[in-house]
């Protein structure tokens, strides 16, 4: 019994367009007619444009490892799609998985190469990649690095004027060598660039030089330069219709309340936390199953200062006994959002939001499991 891709070979002829998008298909065509390379006419299954062109005989196509071919504009929107609405990374036409790094994004790319010979072995090499879970990807590590140090530069850099004028803390990471590795940790409109004292720069050092040692190895002896440029910006807070100003927003209100204006944390205090939390984040880039671990608590912390910034429309006195109850039976939540009831404390007089009350009041029972879990 003939297969789809041998009825396909049979009923080939030399005068045919190659439309096959599906490698394994493709490959035994060409490799039965080298000739046919000059024919291919083959769309990309997502946007149906054409993916090669035979006159000047290129076909800019991507490999999944499933088998799909698809043009890389395709692929790179797909991909960022998905990365940020935290759809796992499947072929949309097979979903077949193709998570093949521990932070959730693909291996290395294949590209179609039109040559007379194919590997007909080239997905299972592929599909035992994909087996063999990589580290994080460069895209995943930098925006860890630059989003843990926007975190601790905020211990050093009173968040209450940047609630008041509507600003927050951006901080851009330039790989010295390689000045294609650079990335920012928040896109909004620059107002001007802030210094970086020792203190502060000394923190960023802490975590940037983990990195470039997890990538590059360790430095000879003597070498003191940082392999990272460091720039610290104060910039426009996000529109309130965009999907960062939530957790921006709640993440200042957090550093507001707890480390400075109600806490009495002083300065060497929260020098202390600002070290604790840049040790931790270096020790996030040696291994795979250290960056796994702390992007879940990244995540979890996320996830919590949003839900402060939900906490409106209750009144004081509700607002202490939402919380108390809060404390008593979650305690777990509670101690990860480290927001400690003293002498009455509210988030810079804020009424908490219906939609956290609610989540108190009835308890939450499934949402502490999903966030412990």
């Amino acid at each position: 019994m003939s297969t789809n891709s041998d009825q396909s070979l049979e009923m080939s002829s030399p005068k045919d367009p190659i439309t096959a998008a599906y490698y394994p298909e493709l490959a035994k065509i060409i490799n039965n007619d080298p000739t046919s390379i000059e024919r291919l006419e083959i769309e990309c299954g997502m946007c149906q444009d054409k993916i090669s062109s035979p006159e000047d005989k290129t076909c800019n196509a991507i490999i999944f490892p499933c088998g799909h071919m698809f043009c890389p504009p395709c692929v790179k929107e797909y991909r960022e799609y998905n990365r940020s609405n935290g759809i796992p990374y499947k072929c949309p036409v097979c979903r077949f998985d193709l998570v093949g790094r521990v932070c959730g994004c693909p291996g290395k790319d294949t590209v179609f190469e039109p040559t007379q010979h194919q590997d007909e072995g080239l997905l299972t090499r592929l599909q035992e990649e994909i087996s063999n879970q990589e580290g994080a990807c460069v895209f995943c590590q930098m925006s860890m690095l630059v989003n843990g140090l926007r975190s601790i530069a905020l211990y050093l850099h009173d968040p209450a004027p940047l609630i008041k004028d509507g600003h927050l803390l951006r901080v851009r990471a330039v790989k010295r060598d390689d000045w294609d590795v650079r990335i920012e940790s928040d896109c909004s409109k620059e107002i001007k660039l802030l210094p970086i004292s020792p203190e502060l720069m000394e923190l960023f050092r802490i975590a940037g030089d983990s990195l470039a040692e997890a990538w590059d190895g360790p430095r000879a002896p003597g070498d003191d330069t940082s392999p990272f440029d460091f720039q610290l910006a104060l910039c426009k807070s996000y529109p309130e219709d965009h999907e960062l100003w939530r957790h921006r927003r709640g993440q200042l209100e957090f550093f507001s309340v707890v480390k400075w204006h109600k806490c009495d944390i002083t300065h060497p205090g929260r020098l202390a936390h600002a070290r604790k939390d840049a040790l931790e984040l270096s020790k996030a880039f040696t291994s795979g199953e250290a960056f796994k671990k702390y992007n879940e608590h990244a995540a979890n912390q996320e996830w919590l200062m949003g839900l402060i910034f939900d906490f409106i429309e209750l009144e004081e006195e509700e607002m202490q006994a939402a919380f108390q109850r809060f404390k008593v039976e979650h305690p777990t939540l509670y101690a990860m959002a480290g927001l400690p009831l003293v002498g009455g404390i509210l988030l810079r007089g804020y009424r908490f939001g219906s939609s956290l009350a609610r989540r108190i009041r009835r308890g939450g029972e499934d949402e502490e499991r999903s966030i412990v879990e």
